[in-house]
């Protein structure tokens, strides 16, 4: 079990770490999925033209490339048009 420490808003109830997801619909079975985003690897290039300074832990997050249906086990590619690194604006 691991130990999670008492919230200080409720002493009675433990804090939980919760993590950025995207919400999908599996077009197979139409069950509701989750996934974590993750950090995208940036070129320095890349990390110059988003205004990411050398040396920093920031990133941006983003959807994963590939997803898995927990109910069927169908798997897709995302389409990273609803977010993502790669359909930033240019001024951005």
């Amino acid at each position: 079990m691991i130990h999670l420490p008492d919230s200080p808003n409720d002493p009675d109830l433990p804090l939980v770490p919760v993590y950025p997801a995207i919400v999908w619909v599996c077009p197979t079975c139409e069950t509701e999925n989750f996934a974590r985003m993750v950090i995208a690897e940036l070129t320095q290039e890349e990390r110059e033209q988003y205004g990411l300074k050398s040396g920093t832990e920031r990133g941006y997050l983003t959807p994963p490339d590939e997803v898995e249906c927990g109910h069927c086990g169908e798997q897709f590619e995302t389409d990273s048009s609803f977010g993502g690194v790669d359909h930033m604006d240019d001024d951005e």
